[in-house]
Formats: structure tokens, C-alpha cells, sequence
């Protein structure tokens, strides 16, 4: 999420970054409600410490009335505050944080390879989906997943079981070599935590965050979010297997997009947290994938 002092000193830069990111979003409007925002806060505050103020004293009938006549204007401007803040964090949630200065500008058909490694295998026959392998060997069940939670969630079996259990171990065992610190987190977070984050969603009709209902508390998306809010010692992030869920994104061709046991809402992986600067985050994101790589660890950007 972008600090809003960021956005009012870098205008054009954030108004170019949400065209080239396809959000619409009124940055003028935002930062008008800001100012108004903020000259709101400052003028009830004033308003309270008046109030305080004359409490202290024996104050007359007619202070007691115009003490009155405040109290009730601060609850005036109290609410016009709320619905202000309403819109106000409304718009900034709209806001995109700015992308890679080398990220091309458009849809899934722009992108650029920047890096490969090894050769697509060629077969002979026609080879098998995953979703066919595993079904062939028992070793997922989608059927019953989708009836005991819904669409999208499956229950994985047998060797595919030690299997996944095998990799994080294996992943785990590579990455502690390399000085990170093997973490597990929180599966929720508070709300304010996800804010702070930049990971909640830009609205209710755009979220895929799950709420536990009558508290503040989130699901994570990603074990990012209680990491970014954690300060460790160390320069690099831990490292840690978790279990992350996220309501599964709307598509018009589920099924090309959401075949097996791809872009579902709930599973098991390590993620590898690095806290750089956005000057050097580029420099050191190779540097650890090529350390990685000749480990059999890809790294995802």
C-alpha cells in the first residue's frame, strides 16, 4: 500500500502507474478528501481540547451552553468523519502499488522472458495432464473435497501425501544452508495487519480474503503478510512451510484456467522472504535464484 505522502510527491508517477496497471481510480479525489480529512481531525481536536479545557474550570450557565453546542457539533463532525474515512480508505485501497520499472505494460500476452534454465522434455506419445497422473494413482480426490468444502478443494492421498511433506523437507534442509531461519506462522491475522501489508483486497466485490465472521480476523493469502509485520535479527526473512488459503478467483474458462490442482484456494508450500530495498531487491532476487537453482528451487517472482 503507498504511503499518501508518497502519492501526493510523486503524482504523475502513481497516475502512470494506474493506467499501465488498468486501474481506475480518482487520485485528485483521494487527495482532496485527505486534505479535508485531515483539516476535519485537526478542527475536532481543537474543539476537545476547548471542552477539556473549560471542564477544569467553574465554568458559567452560559459556557455550560456553549460547552453543550460543542459536544454536539464534535458528534456532528464525527460522523462526517466517518463516512470521509470511509471513502478515503475506499480510494486507497484502489491504489496499485508500483510495478517493476522493467515489468512489461499490458495483458498475459505481453510478457518477456528474462531467464531460463534447462529444456522442455519432448515425448513421443502424448503425455498425461497432472490431473490425470494423480487420479490414475489415487492419489487425489477431487469429488469429496468439493463436497465436504466446496468447489476447488480436494483431498490429496497416499504417496502424494509423503511426497509433499517430502519437498518441504527438502526445500527446508537446502534453504537452512543458506542462513535462513525456518519459521511457521500465524494462519490469521488481524485486519489492521493486512492493511498495513498491502494485501487487502481493493473491495468486497474484488476480495479473496476469507473472514472469520464477528471478529477482525483474515485468513492469509500468503505467509507474506504476518512476515512483513515480523522483525527479525537476521537480514534474511525465515523461511517456512504453511498452509495458505484464499477464496478462488472468478474466471470465464474454469476450464482452461482451473484445471487439477492449479489456482485453488488452499494449500501447502514454503515461501522464501527477503527484506531488501526496492533499489536492491532486483540485484539480490538474482543472486538468490541463482543460488537456489543449482538446488532444483525455483524461485517465483
Amino acid at each position: 500500500m503507498l504511503d499518501v505522502k508518497f502519492i501526493k510527491e510523486n503524482f504523475k508517477l502513481v497516475a502512470d502507474n494506474c493506467v499501465n496497471r488498468g486501474v481506475k481510480v480518482d487520485l485528485k479525489k483521494f487527495l482532496d478528501l485527505d486534505e479535508a480529512r485531515r483539516k476535519m481531525i485537526t478542527k475536532i481536536e481543537e474543539m476537545r481540547a476547548q471542552r477539556n479545557t473549560k471542564s477544569k474550570t467553574k465554568p458559567t450557565e452560559e459556557e455550560i451552553k456553549l460547552m453543550k453546542e460543542v459536544g454536539e457539533e464534535i458528534k456532528n463532525l464525527e460522523v462526517e468523519l466517518k463516512s470521509i474515512n470511509e471513502e478515503h480508505k475506499n480510494l486507497l485501497y484502489k491504489i496499485p502499488n508500483l510495478s517493476h520499472p522493467e515489468s512489461p505494460v499490458g495483458g498475459e500476452d505481453k510478457f518477456t522472458v528474462v531467464y531460463e534454465y534447462g529444456k522442455p522434455p519432448k515425448f513421443d506419445f502424448t503425455p498425461k495432464t497432472h490431473e490425470q497422473i494423480m487420479l490414475d494413482l489415487d492419489l487425489v480426490d477431487f469429488d469429496r473435497g468439493t463436497k465436504v468444502a466446496g468447489s476447488k478443494f480436494y483431498f490429496v492421498k497416499n504417496d502424494a501425501v509423503r511426497l509433499n511433506q517430502a519437498l518441504l523437507n527438502y526445500g527446508l534442509d537446502i534453504l537452512e544452508k543458506h542462513n535462513f531461519v525456518l519459521m511457521e506462522t500465524p494462519d490469521l491475522a488481524k485486519e489492521a495487519i493486512l492493511d498495513g501489508a498491502g494485501f487487502n483486497p481493493r473491495s468486497e466485490e474484488e476480495s479473496q480474503i476469507y473472514s472469520i465472521e464477528n471478529t477482525d480476523l483474515k485468513l492469509i493469502a500468503t505467509a507474506e503478510i504476518p512476515l512483513l509485520i515480523y522483525q527479525p535479527d537476521r537480514k534474511n526473512m525465515p523461511l517456512f512451510p504453511i498452509v495458505s488459503g484464499r477464496k478462488p478467483a472468478l474466471t470465464e474458462k474454469p476450464e482452461k484456467d482451473c484445471i487439477g490442482c492449479t489456482n485453488l484456494p488452499n494449500w501447502k508450500c514454503l515461501y522464501i522472504v527477503n527484506r531488501k530495498t526496492a533499489k536492491n531487491c532486483t540485484k539480490n532476487y538474482w543472486k538468490l535464484k541463482k543460488k537456489f537453482v543449482k538446488d532444483w528451487i525455483c524461485i517465483i517472482a
